[in-house]
């Protein structure tokens, strides 16, 4: 949701003025903002890539991204992390998530870091275990929010 200034116009010119630089000072404080970029999968034999979308309510608020495709590919190594977030959006100190994801089959609710280097590390489990390392792995259709700083 957007925040607008309403502005009140005087017959006072240095006033109207005022009250002109105040809304366009404050109003983009609170503006929408959306986009996507172009997220890569590693730890896989190939690098899958999908468009991620983020969305902030407010600048410097709460961001959240959006999945709206599967990120899969075939598992060579048991780590995985997707790469690519816009530098705006790498948090203060690293976030916890909870995500959709499959291991060599098995698809469960499982944890993601994201890290102050924009890095977000996918996890088989809520507990932070690896991948398998062959099979097929990657991350499903989801939304989840995090903040930039505490």
């Amino acid at each position: 949701m957007a925040f607008r200034i309403a502005v009140v116009q005087t017959v006072d010119r240095q006033i109207n003025q005022l009250q002109n630089n105040i809304k366009q000072a404050i109003e983009p404080l609170f503006a929408d903002q959306a986009g996507s970029w172009i997220a890569s999968l590693t730890g896989c034999t190939t690098v899958p890539q999908a468009k991620l979308y983020w969305e902030q309510a407010a600048q410097g608020g709460p961001v959240t991204i959006s999945v709206t495709t599967p990120l899969f590919g075939t598992s060579n190594t048991s780590a995985a992390t997707i790469t690519g977030l816009p530098k705006a959006f790498w948090p203060a100190q690293t976030q916890f998530v909870q995500i959709p994801i499959t291991d060599n089959g098995t698809t469960v609710m499982s944890t993601a870091t994201i890290d102050s280097n924009g890095v977000f590390a996918l996890y088989k489990s809520l507990i932070g275990a690896s991948f398998t390392t062959s099979g097929f792995k990657g991350l499903y259709p989801c939304n989840f929010t995090y903040v930039l700083g505490i």
